[in-house]
């Protein structure tokens, strides 16, 4: 997901994105507006490196950039 050939977890649980690490550790998260409803990772913007597109229940759709992880 951000190019260290490491896989990630993405979960959304009420109004937390989070993101943990193959080993289960969390790394990142973020909170929404409203609940989480589904997220999508890949490059929405043409740069080469991958986002977090997170929509939720509110109609809010949020790209996230994973820097550093």
């Amino acid at each position: 997901m951000d190019g260290d050939e490491e896989n990630k977890i993405i979960t959304g649980s009420w109004k937390t994105l989070r993101v943990f690490s193959g080993a289960g550790r969390q790394k990142w998260h973020q909170e929404l507006e409203g609940s989480v409803e589904c997220c999508f990772v890949g490059d929405v913007d043409g740069d080469e490196e991958n986002e977090v597109v997170a929509g939720s229940r509110d109609g809010i759709l949020s790209v996230l950039l994973l820097l550093g992880l």
